[in-house]
């Protein structure tokens, strides 16, 4: 995406975008939605509209350059890890602290406004998050913050009282297949309206793994897939898919292949579906040992669902 006339499947978002393109943007913008529907890529262009000479986020331009490069020095992207307030007398860089007491008093060094983009404001930890809420609450006049999230839920009700919020939403098929390029039914069927998986759905490893699942149609299978998802949760899917959270919610996703290669009635695959939400709902507890349980939990069901119990 090069300019926000290519911003798919989200029309509302786009149109309050391009509206703050043509005036002064608010202090605060807070973009809404799902991952893999464009939030990140909508948010660098915006601000890269803003600091281009010609409006457009040209990409030719010295400010399009630098911002391409990351080298623009009114733009602050925080990384996406847990933001803590800092140390009082030397805090760290990208830390709540440091942005305020280094960064924010001071005018911009080329562009009208300085852009602030927390890539992912539910890491902002509570401490962090009221000291940034008394700078939102007066905020600098040559400063613009932009948060993403996944749901506002993940903001306290202070931080969104002070925000002007964008809404994404999942994308359409036809808009996901125009962004993407995929126009299969099944893989469009996986990727739920997101670009979040899509990497790891064209890659080796996944054609290996739906292999693996699309062979199993019977208790026993279950239970060699069952072993090998906790193996994995041990220590290989880790090294495998990042994350062990993550590597586990897409594991859980390519159950939707074996899914798909059973003759089983309408309830029974609902019933199946319903296990596979439960489990990547229980991937959020933070409870030693309760992943381990949950996988097991999950199978159990699934071979409940399959035997028609």
């Amino acid at each position: 995406m090069h300019h926000l006339s290519d911003l798919k499947g989200q029309p509302r978002a786009r149109s309050i975008l391009e509206a703050y393109l043509q005036k002064t943007p608010p202090p605060l913008l807070i973009l809404s939605g799902p991952a893999g529907t464009g939030k990140h890529s909508a948010a660098e262009i915006f601000v890269q509209s803003h600091f281009c000479d010609t409006g457009s986020a040209c990409g030719q331009c010295g400010p399009c350059r630098r911002m391409l490069k990351g080298e623009h020095p009114d733009y602050i992207r925080f990384p996406e890890d847990r933001i803590k307030i800092g140390d009082r007398r030397k805090p760290d860089d990208f830390t709540i602290r440091w942005l305020i007491s280094t960064r924010l008093p001071y005018r911009p060094h080329e562009a009208p406004f300085r852009f602030v983009l927390f890539p992912d404001a539910s890491l902002i930890q509570d401490e962090a998050e009221t000291s940034l809420l008394k700078t939102l609450e007066e905020p600098p006049e040559h400063t613009r913050f932009i948060f993403l999230v996944r749901d506002v839920s993940e903001l306290k009700p202070t931080i969104l009282s002070r925000g002007l919020l964008v809404p994404f939403q999942l994308l359409d098929r036809v808009s996901l297949t125009e962004v993407s390029g995929v126009d299969s039914p099944e893989l469009l069927d996986l990727l739920a309206g997101s670009l979040e998986n899509l990497e790891f759905f064209q890659s080796e490893l996944y054609r290996s793994l739906k292999s693996r699942v699309a062979d199993t149609s019977s208790r026993p299978g279950l239970l060699e897939l069952e072993k090998w998802m906790i193996d994995l949760d041990r220590g290989g899917a880790e090294k495998m898919l990042g994350a062990p959270i993550e590597s586990m919610r897409l594991w859980s996703l390519l159950v939707l292949v074996w899914l798909r290669h059973l003759n089983a009635d309408v309830s029974g695959n609902l019933r199946r579906l319903a296990a596979l939400l439960d489990f990547q709902g229980d991937l959020r507890s933070e409870m030693p040992g309760f992943q381990s349980y949950a996988i097991s939990r999950m199978f159990h069901r699934m071979a409940c669902y399959t035997e028609g119990a």
